[in-house]
């Protein structure tokens, strides 16, 4: 019964990404639960992911009036957005932008973690019911 709930809480989660974040728990003394791997696994996925201070780095790389910047992310994108391209250019107070481009970008990023969460945990509680339902035609 355990082993079927590990299974699948964990659907989501490649063999080679369980494998990394069991590895990494085992060595830094954490007992697994599904808790501490998917914990493992999110920080597994997002090394790809631009930390607010690179992403900022590469705004401030790529603010020209002459260009139209391309940005590595949609994450990133969005940000600049929600903050204004031409406030950015025209702004005379880095150090607040920078501020202000963190917060926007830290909480976009936490947004679309729980919007894929809860994506998942919605597909996973529709095959439950999926599940239930042809139990219940069985009888």
């Amino acid at each position: 019964m355990m082993l079927t709930s590990w299974q699948f809480l964990l659907s989501d989660v490649t063999y080679d990404e369980a494998k990394a974040a069991t590895a990494k728990m085992i060595r830094n003394g954490r007992y697994p639960s599904v808790a501490a791997l998917m914990e493992n696994v999110r920080a597994i996925r997002s090394k790809d992911i631009p930390t607010a201070e690179e992403a900022w780095t590469e705004v401030s790389n790529k603010l020209d009036p002459y260009k139209t910047p391309v940005w590595s992310t949609k994450t990133i994108k969005e940000a600049v957005r929600v903050m204004g391209y031409k406030q950015l250019l025209t702004s005379e107070n880095p150090g607040m932008d920078r501020s202000q481009f963190f917060k926007i970008y830290n909480n976009l990023l936490t947004r679309n973690i729980d919007k894929h969460e809860n994506e998942v945990v919605s597909k996973l509680i529709g095959g439950i019911s999926a599940k239930i339902g042809q139990i219940g035609e069985a009888k």
